[in-house]
């Protein structure tokens, strides 16, 4: 289940036999784990608190001895600010095992390292599926590994800024099986050495419009965008997440996700 900060959700506990025939609704008594400033009634209803920050956890349910559980992520409005202090989110989707939070010099990041079977791409998924007109920023690092080069990037409603090690270069796509909108621009980057992502996506009309942005993190933003594309048919909703292909370990922190102004 997903909600919002302040958000009520009722929940129900229907019974079956051992053959799996419906036994009907139980009444049960009820708890909460994980969901700070959270509580629940006597009859199932969650409410959640208003200022409840980012958070997961779950909804607990226990009939003559048998537990069930329902699990519930809770979003507060924007903006997000992601620095893994905390550790890895319970509320992030998606990653596998390799991604990680680690501490490097004293300081707290998010890390995917290569895949010891299997391939080395994975994407994990920040907030609801329902999100539209934001913009994602993330610092992001790559080592390398003899002759390979990591890929990293950031996600926004099904689009995808990569910044690509063997190719050195940006591309800026959607769907990726059939490359759908797909922009490129030669971009020389080093591994070892942090930059800021930026991606952006307005949604104006019957049209999308999906603006990037890479600099070295020690410098100051630049005016102008790296890479834009104009998209006929824009999709128009979508979680903010990160991705990348680690054949060598790659490292996130300070993940924002705030709407467009």
């Amino acid at each position: 289940v997903i909600a919002s900060s302040g958000d009520t959700l009722r929940f129900h506990v229907r019974a079956f036999d051992a053959s799996g025939r419906p036994l009907g609704e139980r009444e049960a008594s009820w708890a909460v784990e994980g969901l700070v400033g959270a509580n629940i009634s006597s009859n199932g209803t969650l409410a959640t608190s208003d200022q409840a920050a980012n958070q997961g956890g779950k909804v607990v349910a226990t009939v003559d001895g048998l537990t069930a559980s329902a699990q519930v992520r809770v979003f507060a409005p924007l903006p997000w600010v992601e620095n893994f202090e905390s550790g890895r989110p319970s509320f992030w989707v998606g990653g596998g095992p390799r991604l990680t939070a680690v501490n490097q010099g004293g300081e707290q990041l998010l890390q995917k390292g290569p895949s010891p079977v299997g391939l080395h791409r994975h994407s994990v998924f920040l907030g609801p599926t329902a999100m539209s007109n934001y913009t994602i920023q993330a610092d992001v690092m790559s080592t390398v590994q003899g002759r390979r080069r990591p890929d990293i990037g950031v996600i926004n409603s099904g689009y995808t800024l990569d910044l690509q090690g063997n190719q050195q270069r940006i591309q800026l796509q959607s769907w990726a099986a059939e490359l759908r909108v797909n922009e490129r621009v030669a971009f020389d980057w080093e591994p070892n050495v942090w930059y800021t992502m930026k991606l952006r996506v307005d949604v104006e009309g019957d049209q999308g419009v999906v603006r990037g942005k890479i600099w070295r993190r020690n410098e100051t933003e630049p005016t102008d965008w790296t890479v834009t594309a104009k998209d006929p048919y824009p999709v128009r909703n979508g979680s903010p997440g990160l991705i990348g292909y680690a054949p060598a370990n790659i490292y996130f922190d300070n993940v924002n996700v705030l709407e467009n102004q």
